[in-house]
């Protein structure tokens, strides 16, 4: 056996390591990327629809409600949404571009 052929070998061997590590890596920014869409999707239907949905029917009664502990869960939700759509495009960013 010549010894360039252990070093191909050897080479391979490493090669196959790192693209099953690259592989699994992609694997986890998929995963990642789909969980904070989720995510992003749920803070941004409970601004846009939920809400404002409850906003309305406490207006409704009629009757003057304390809506403070809602105006602070919304206030603190905001600023998220913003970091969510961040993180998001971010995490998509590391994803591998489709095979063609």
């Amino acid at each position: 056996m010549h010894h360039w052929s252990a070093q191909f070998d050897a080479v391979n061997y490493k090669l196959e390591k790192i693209m099953t590590t690259v592989n699994d890596i992609a694997a986890a920014v998929t995963a990642i990327s789909g969980i904070v869409a989720q995510v992003n999707t749920t803070v941004t239907d409970l601004l846009t629809e939920a809400v404002p949905a409850i906003q309305a029917e406490i207006a409704a009664l009629g009757t003057p409600v304390d809506t403070s502990a809602l105006d602070a869960a919304v206030a603190a939700l905001t600023p998220l949404a913003a970091q969510l759509s961040s993180a998001q495009a971010a995490v998509d960013a590391l994803e591998p571009p489709a095979a063609s």
